[in-house]
């Protein structure tokens, strides 16, 4: 019975993992028997695993869905709309199953302890400890996505420091402001695939939002920060020889070289095609890290990892990826209901032309739905797929970084995303004091601020 279990829990795993070499083929062609093929392998996947997944994702995907195909019926929706409605999140499943493999290099090239060596002697003073711990965390994440905390929760292992709120808040923050502008993020996947707009155009915008995180949080934790010097300062260091410290500079030129390269790939493809930035993620995520792997001579390591992640770490990614996945579907319902526009036109007559009223109005939805436990994609999802931003009185370009900058701070409060729950477990400390408690008034003044950045960096119309 544990063998029929064993096998069936893989063979759903490439099911899954074959989602991402469905969005490849509809990238490469626009057969209608393929989309076809590819929808009802999306429903069946929901169905299979649907019923695996528990907790507060159960009952927001149970809800979803059924309000989705409650939606269809009423509205007598055509089949065509229940195929199409089942693909709106194909592009962003993709992303959230491939990216991570750009974090096999990282895994396997020694870089956590060439980390380890240059920053241990450092690492006991607090103020450097939460900046450099943010830093390292909003650089890791871009190629590694949330496999960012596991990494640097080695890395802390050479400090004294176990103030749980400082290390947490540290790594959490790093992560959400690489979502305002890594073209590897799923939510950055969902947004350009759905408005007209590249990637290029938004992100030198999106750092000064990055920067402002930083000092924020610096500025929020500096009470901590006093209390932990004055606790470690009589701490000893384990110190390095300089040979040691050489060959550990080496090995994080080589990190950042690896990290300038995906960037930069993404970049150029970008800017000399008009191929969808999506499907050229995919393909680097699949082709780079392996290329990188075999010049470094590292690919059985690359291969021992690849497997882990179809077997191990696609499972523990299906809550979120049924989630994405239904999100997609409830929000083709919404907008064949039409409830996309009556969303608008309730917008336009509150706000009429008061823009900023507009945009907090946005941001603190997608808040306050987080903050009781449903993942910021979910509105995000629908917010992007209903809403002309022409129509509401915002450019494409102010809409894009409002959602994105607004997912990132729900993000800190949601006790469903992944990052929460991993730093809950790692920590082994409350899920609510991880993201409600240590990070609301963090995300409500970044809330308050994104309005004023915008106005001040980015065209209204």
């Amino acid at each position: 019975m544990k063998n029929y279990r064993y096998y069936l829990n893989n063979i759903q795993s490439i099911f899954i993992g074959s989602l991402a070499l469905c969005f490849v083929f509809l990238q490469l062609t626009s057969n209608d028997y393929i989309k076809t093929l590819v929808s009802i392998i999306i429903l069946i996947i929901i169905l299979w695993t649907l019923p695996k997944i528990s907790g507060i994702t159960l009952y927001i995907s149970t809800f979803l869905l059924a309000s989705a195909i409650f939606l269809m019926f009423y509205h007598t929706a055509p089949i065509e709309v229940w195929l199409n409605s089942l693909r709106v999140n194909l592009s962003l499943a993709s992303i959230f199953i491939v990216v991570p493999l750009l974090g096999i290099p990282v895994k396997t090239g020694g870089y956590v302890n060439a980390l380890r060596t240059i920053f241990s002697d450092k690492l006991n003073n607090s103020l450097f400890f939460l900046t450099s711990i943010n830093c390292l965390t909003h650089f890791l994440s871009i190629i590694v996505n949330f496999g960012s905390v596991s990494i640097i929760n080695e890395l802390i292992k050479a400090s004294d420091i176990k103030n749980v709120k400082l290390i947490t808040t540290a790594i959490n923050r790093g992560f959400i402001s690489s979502l305002f502008w890594s073209p590897y993020s799923a939510s950055m996947a969902l947004i350009l695939t759905n408005l007209s707009i590249n990637w290029i155009d938004i992100f030198l915008n999106a750092l000064g939002m990055v920067f402002i995180t930083l000092i924020l949080s610096v500025v929020l934790e500096s009470k901590e920060i006093i209390q932990n010097n004055k606790h470690n300062k009589h701490n000893k260091r384990k110190t390095y020889n300089s040979h040691q410290v050489i060959k550990a500079k080496k090995k994080l030129f080589q990190l950042f070289i690896y990290i300038f390269l995906v960037i930069a790939l993404i970049l150029f493809i970008d800017k000399m095609t008009n191929v969808s930035i999506v499907f050229v993620i995919i393909l680097v995520s699949l082709i780079f890290p392996y290329i990188w792997s075999i010049r470094n001579k590292q690919i059985k390591s690359y291969k021992t990892e690849f497997i882990s992640h179809i077997f191990f770490s696609i499972p523990r990614m299906k809550k979120e990826l049924i989630l994405f996945l239904i999100a997609g579907f409830f929000s083709g319902a919404f907008v064949y209901a039409d409830l996309g526009e009556f969303f608008m036109l309730l917008l336009q007559s509150i706000f009429g032309s008061f823009y900023i009223g507009k945009s907090y109005f946005i941001s603190f939805i997608i808040f306050i739905f987080a903050s009781i436990g449903v993942h910021p994609i979910v509105l995000v999802t629908i917010l992007v797929t209903s809403i002309n931003p022409e129509f509401i009185g915002l450019s494409t370009e102010y809409f894009t970084m409002l959602l994105l900058f607004s997912f990132g701070a729900a993000n800190l409060v949601s006790p469903s995303t992944a990052v929460n729950n991993l730093l809950s477990n790692l920590f082994n400390t409350n899920l609510l004091n991880i993201s409600f408690k240590w990070n609301f008034r963090f995300s409500i003044i970044l809330l308050l601020i994104i309005p004023f950045y915008l106005m001040i960096f980015i065209k209204l119309v």
